[in-house]
């Protein structure tokens, strides 16, 4: 027959809390008893964080392996419309950002997120493009800039680097995606595209600059995405603010 337990070893057992975890230890006496020890000391602070992506799917496999981490908490999975109506009523540690085409679209809002949740980490993961999108985005804040050929491991150890170290930035792209696109070569426009910025530095509109460039409408839509991916603007005044003062560099140089 099982001896009965001290009335001790019962005390020490009814006293473990939601606060202390208890780890049953054997006695010479054959009683057992717990040996206390705070949660708090075993516990880790959480990274929350949410995931924007506009591939459902994407969405949804980023938000499943990064919350099965111990120390991550996947807080939402959003797309970026939904990104952008945010109102900023639960601050994540950390945003992860999915973008494919980084344009005039993906900047402003990324910016907008920036101003929402100033104490946020953004992490971006991007397929390839232009290399000067990655000044771009590291200019208006963003702290990790991932390719998307980087293993799982390492967008973990990135998105703990960022969370833990506030003035840490991580980058880590291929190295043909830096040596295109740096600051040397950043914002260079075709000479169709510079004639175009010019005229929208007149305040002409699309119709005008068209009929000055004996090419349609379609066509000029088309030059200023190119020249707002290029120089990273979110609108035309932008687009010939950053145009003159890329201008005056190179007129410098």
């Amino acid at each position: 027959m099982r001896p009965t337990e001290p009335t001790q070893a019962v005390a020490e057992r009814a006293s473990i809390g939601s606060e202390c975890r208890g780890i049953p230890i054997r006695t010479p006496d054959l009683a057992t008893r717990y040996l206390v020890i705070p949660n708090t000391a075993l516990s880790e602070e959480r990274v929350s964080i949410e995931v924007v992506a506009d591939n459902s799917l994407t969405r949804e496999m980023l938000c499943g392996f990064l919350g099965s981490e111990d120390d991550f908490v996947v807080i939402s999975g959003v797309s970026w419309n939904e990104a952008d109506r945010r109102t900023g009523a639960v601050a994540p540690d950390v945003i992860v950002l999915d973008i494919d085409e980084i344009g005039s679209g993906a900047v402003r809002i990324t910016r907008s997120l920036i101003r929402k949740f100033p104490d946020a980490a953004i992490v971006v993961l991007n397929s390839g493009g232009p290399g000067h999108v990655l000044y771009d985005m590291l200019e208006i804040g963003v702290r990790c800039f991932l390719h998307k050929g980087i293993s799982r491991s390492e967008l973990v150890t990135s998105i703990r680097g960022v969370a833990s170290v506030e003035n840490q930035i991580t980058v880590s792209v291929p190295r043909e995606f830096l040596t295109c696109g740096g600051p040397s070569s950043r914002g260079r426009l075709s000479a169709r595209e510079e004639q175009v910025v010019r005229l929208v530095g007149e305040a002409m509109t699309n119709r005008q600059i068209a009929n000055a460039l004996s090419i349609t409408e379609g066509t000029v839509k088309r030059h200023l995405r190119s020249i707002f991916d290029k120089l990273g603007a979110v609108s035309r005044i932008d687009a010939v603010n950053r145009y003159r003062t890329l201008e005056g560099r190179q007129d410098s140089a």
